[in-house]
């Protein structure tokens, strides 16, 4: 098998991304794969920077065309690493194919079977024999804080910018209220009703003696309070979508 390629895979393939801040643990996912058809395999994480990181589980063993979740954890840190400063931790991992009586071990003594193998499969490796050893190193990434005050800022806007005395007040449109009739405009009104019944007497009251009748009449055009009071009710619930 190539070193290169082989049976390892790992999710992600060059780097670890770890997001800002880091007064708190940061948690990343490391997928770790073989992709042997017929051999199992163990696998071992190692970092440049152990004291900063926990990982779990740090070694184990894939049966073939397994995969396992490991968890990397950046600890908290007592300084926050500068804008735009690169991270120097490194994580490798390595994977040695097991022989078939070593495939089904199981204890603690995991890591001390995972230096035996992987040391004999290095000498095989130099005797000319076939490579069943492989790496993959991933390198440490510092990504920038979420921001999220560009948003607070457009939820907030409407509220703020929205009008809310462009109505007219409710006090102002139920206090308007047609001129009552005066009793001249009702003597004016009986007298077209007397002049309907004689024709000569018509003609002699037709005449317009009364200006306030006709005043009367265009007065009618003013909008009545439950009207225009509706328009306003419209208008409050229009403003109030935006609050």
């Amino acid at each position: 098998m190539s070193l290169e390629g082989g049976f390892l895979f790992i999710t992600p393939e060059k780097e670890l991304e770890f997001r800002r801040p880091f007064n708190t643990v940061v948690r990343q996912t490391l997928l770790v794969k073989n992709t042997h058809p017929t051999s199992s395999l163990a696998f071992k994480v190692k970092t440049t920077a152990p004291k900063s990181y926990c990982v779990r589980p740090n070694s184990g063993k894939l049966s073939p065309n397994g995969s396992l979740e490991v968890a990397v954890l950046l600890q908290p840190q007592s300084r926050e690493p500068e804008v735009g400063e690169k991270c120097k931790d490194k994580f490798l991992v390595q994977a040695v194919l097991l022989p078939s009586e070593l495939a089904s071990f199981e204890g603690e003594d995991f890591n001390s079977l995972f230096t035996s193998v992987w040391s004999k499969a290095e000498e095989l490796k130099k005797s000319g024999g076939p490579d069943t050893t492989a790496e993959k190193k991933l390198r440490v990434n510092y990504l920038p804080p979420l921001n999220t005050s560009s948003t607070t800022t457009l939820t907030t806007a409407p509220i703020t910018t929205t009008p809310a005395t462009t109505a007219p007040s409710p006090t102002a449109i139920t206090s308007t209220s047609p001129p009552a009739a005066s009793s001249t405009n009702g003597s004016a009104i009986s007298k077209t009703n007397e002049s309907a019944s004689s024709p000569t007497k018509a003609i002699s009251s037709t005449s317009i003696t009364e200006p306030k009748a006709i005043s009367n009449v265009s007065s009618t055009t003013i909008p009545t309070p439950s009207s225009t009071g509706k328009k306003f009710r419209e208008t409050h619930k229009f403003n109030e979508f935006f609050l």
